[in-house]
């Protein structure tokens, strides 16, 4: 620490020795930095401020965004910055068919650093911090480092493909998108040919239904707690393979297998359950100036995965004819979208979603959620290289299983200050 403080004291106190230690980062040397970072976070940005030593070993890039949101919620309200369809009152209050929001706070911090560039040796570590609100502070967003092919941290899902979402002001984006942090060690490979694959071992989180028997067919048990928390000893196993004709030109197939622990209180047993899931997702340039957006998934079992599911408590539910055991619940989410870029660097995009659950048991309809709908429509413009405005539509709608539905508008701003 001591000398970490004189080193700095020093650079401080002669600048001259800055420059016989570091040099600015060429355009390449920020490709090499951008691809560590989006390749495997949902980030959208190009680093701005990359250094590199005299002689070439390391490279390190200090940079992030500001992005104050400002919006208004009509017909409803969804009290989050995130635009969550599912987080709908239904019907809406009164006295809250409409609110004003202003977060000036939603901001990331990041830093990457990548040891021998450019080589078969090329290590990378990168932490993110997001600050967002000032009650939960300052939040580890990413941290992860990689070597060669292998990856161990905190990031995105490899379930998730984040290329396929388009960019929205919306930090969550489309509803029915799959996209999860997890604590990952992942192995990560693509090939000359354009085909790229990776697998996966990720911290596994669940949002299963409290273990309270509901159903018909054994009425004796009813309301009697029938199951209780286990150790999970398996951890969720994502994979995927690819093929990138190039950029945007790719197509994405992906599965997911997990288990679910728990102990069965009526046999006094422990046991488990498996769920999985599959997605198609990918991009199209049919032209240059335009870029679609596709993604489907299905599966049992993750309602954690998808954007407008997770935090509802079906992912494992009790079953019907077998009190003390659980099973998985169906369910789907899919979006489709488009975005075309101008010459003078504006942009704009429209997507659409959707999120399904396909259990029709009391359990699910205990969650007042069939399924939700999201659109999003958004123009951004580069007032200068540093600084682009944004204004975005939402709308967002929540079926329950009795029919009664909701539905908000939302019409937001921003103004994004990278570095």
């Amino acid at each position: 620490m001591r000398k970490s403080v004189f080193f700095l004291l020093l650079i401080f106190m002669y600048p001259g020795l800055y420059s016989q230690i570091f040099t600015k980062g060429s355009d390449e040397d920020k490709k090499i930095v951008r691809d560590v970072a989006m390749r495997q976070t949902d980030i959208d940005q190009t680093p701005h401020f990359v250094l590199k030593d005299n002689n070439n070993k390391y490279l390190l890039s200090i940079g992030g965004f500001i992005k104050p949101i400002y919006g208004f919620d009509i017909g409803n309200v969804i009290n989050d910055i995130n635009f969550i369809p599912s987080n709908l009152t239904v019907p809406a209050q009164t006295g809250y068919k409409s609110d004003y929001f202003a977060n000036p706070y939603h901001s990331l911090l990041g830093f990457t650093g990548v040891l021998f560039p450019k080589t078969k040796d090329q290590l990378s570590l990168s932490i993110h911090f997001m600050f967002n609100n000032p009650k939960s502070g300052v939040q580890i967003h990413y941290v992860y480092f990689k070597y060669r092919n292998f990856t161990l941290g905190r990031l995105s899902s490899l379930f998730s493909d984040d290329q396929a979402k388009p960019v929205t002001i919306d930090p969550d984006g489309p509803s029915g998108a799959v996209h999860v942090k997890n604590i990952r060690i992942s192995y990560n490979r693509s090939l000359d040919n354009g085909i790229g694959f990776g697998i996966s071992a990720e911290m596994p989180t669940y949002d299963k239904y409290p273990t309270l028997y509901r159903g018909k067919d054994y009425p004796e048990f009813t309301e009697e707690d029938v199951c209780s928390n286990a150790s999970q000893t398996v951890p969720d196993i994502p994979m995927y393979i690819q093929y990138q004709f190039s950029e945007w030109n790719r197509i994405r197939v992906s599965g997911i297998i997990r288990n679910f622990y728990y102990v069965d209180k009526i046999d006094n047993i422990t046991d488990n359950c498996l769920g999985w899931g599959v997605q198609l997702s990918g991009n199209a340039q049919p032209v240059k100036p335009l870029i679609l957006y596709y993604q489907f998934a299905y599966g049992r079992g993750i309602a954690n995965y998808i954007q407008d599911l997770n935090g509802l408590p079906l992912s494992y539910i009790p079953k019907d004819d077998y009190p003390g055991r659980l099973t998985t619940s169906p369910m789907v989410g899919w979006f489709a979208g488009a975005s075309y870029n101008f010459t003078n660097g504006m942009s704009v995009m429209y997507v659409y979603s959707q999120s399904r659950v396909w259990e029709d048991s009391v359990y699910a309809k205990d969650c007042d959620y069939k399924y939700g709908q999201y659109m999003a429509a958004n123009v951004f413009y580069p007032i200068m290289p540093f600084l682009t405005a944004g204004f975005e539509w939402l709308w967002g709608r929540k079926m329950e299983w009795s029919g009664d539905h909701g539905h908000v508008n939302r019409v937001q701003a921003t103004l994004k200050l990278t570095f």
